[in-house]
This record gives structure tokens, C-alpha cells and sequence, in this order.
């Protein structure tokens, strides 16, 4: 125990000394200490699991609206299929809103390796369709003008109802078959078997004749 000692002339105190026996100063009450206190810790676990889910939910979200951003946009803005891209221009863009164009059969001649018929056929019927001899069938081929005026040539199936036969109605593809449709310019399926419309293939023009080579047409497989 700590000695008491008057603070005015030094003199020692004893512990229950209120005044100095020797100079009379009042003697300061001793400060008694307050036990320690354990710390009160506080609870983070909550608020770090909060903080985890918040930002879950945060790129939850945000990967949701990036993807329905770009399918929007897609579907908006779309593509020429590759192929039909290249093709060439060989009228003015055509609106087939509103019109129902059946297939009309023609006829086409081998050339120089090549399959040919006459585009004025093409521009008048708009949508035409033709045979060719394989080596171990016959392969339907299609050919129709884009609502963008292109040429556009293409195998006349689609599987897996082996439909060989199509309209064009409201700027859109219709297998004859099956309620399968896709867009006339990218093959954009707007109803089921999206990846089975007729698959275009390149074409020429020369001299008024529509050119297919004939190993694009023979080399060609099913996708099913």
C-alpha cells in the first residue's frame, strides 16, 4: 500500500486522515480505481455477410442486364448471314410485308462445272426452285432476291423434317413443312430449328446467268 502524504508540509498521514494533524490542509479523498471493464466486441460477422450478398446481387444483376442488353441489341440491329453479305445486288431492296411468295420450279443446266439459270427468273418470281443431279441424289437448290436486293442461293432443305420446299412471307422464310421461319436476310430463327433454314451458298452472276459451282452444291452435307 502507497503511503499518504500531506501534500502542504509533507508530514505522512494515516489512511483515514482527513485533515493534516500538523498544518490542518484537508486531505483529497483517495481515488478509488473502477475495475476494468471488458471491451465490448462488436458483431462483424452480419455485416461482412451483408456485404458479400450485396455485391452478389450487384453482378447478379449486372451480368443480367449486359445480356439483355446485347440480345436487344442483336435483335434489333442484326446481321446479314456471312454468306448471303457477299452476295451480290442485282435489284432494288424488296418489302415483302403483307405478300405471300410461293416457289415456282425452274430448270437449270450443268456449265463448265457450274449450275446455271437465269436470273430474270429469279427477279420475276422472286423465289424459285431447281434440281440438281448428284452423283447419288438429287439436290433441291433455292434461289430468291433479299429484302436488300441481293441474290440470294441457298441448299432447298432443312432438317429434320426434310423440307425441300419454302415461302417467303412477311420478309421471312416459312418451311412448308413445319412452323420453322427465319429472317430473309440473316437466318435469324424466329420460331424453332433455328439452325436449319436452307444454308445459302455462294453465287455469280455472268452475262444474265446465275452461277453455283457444282462442288459447292455436291460437297454440301446435311448438319442432322
Amino acid at each position: 500500500m502507497s503511503r499518504l502524504i500531506c501534500s502542504q508540509c509533507g508530514k505522512e498521514l494515516t489512511a483515514s486522515a482527513r485533515f493534516c494533524p500538523s498544518c490542518g490542509t484537508a486531505v483529497a479523498p483517495a481515488e478509488t480505481p473502477e475495475p476494468d471493464r471488458p471491451a465490448v466486441q462488436k458483431n462483424t460477422s452480419g455485416n461482412q455477410i451483408s456485404s458479400k450478398l450485396r455485391i452478389g446481387l450487384i453482378a447478379v444483376f449486372a451480368l443480367i442486364g449486359i445480356f439483355l442488353v446485347v440480345t436487344l441489341y442483336n435483335y434489333i440491329y442484326f446481321e446479314e448471314h456471312d454468306v448471303i453479305a457477299a452476295q451480290p445486288v442485282v435489284s432494288d431492296p424488296v418489302d415483302y410485308t403483307d405478300r405471300e411468295i410461293a416457289m415456282t420450279d425452274i430448270t437449270g443446266t450443268v456449265e463448265n462445272g457450274y449450275l446455271t439459270f437465269p436470273l430474270q427468273k429469279v427477279l420475276d418470281h422472286k423465289l424459285v426452285r431447281l434440281e440438281h443431279q448428284g452423283p447419288t441424289a438429287v439436290i433441291p437448290v433455292l434461289a430468291y432476291i433479299s429484302t436488300r436486293g441481293k441474290l440470294v442461293t441457298s441448299i432447298s432443305i432443312s432438317e429434320p423434317s426434310n423440307s425441300s420446299r419454302f415461302t417467303i412471307i412477311n420478309n421471312e422464310i416459312h418451311n412448308n413443312n413445319c412452323p420453322s421461319h427465319w429472317e430473309l436476310d440473316s437466318m435469324r430463327a424466329l420460331a424453332c430449328c433455328g439452325n436449319n433454314y436452307p444454308d445459302p451458298i455462294p453465287s455469280e452472276v455472268r452475262e444474265g446467268k446465275v452461277m453455283i459451282a457444282v462442288s459447292t452444291i455436291e460437297n454440301w452435307r446435311r448438319r442432322l
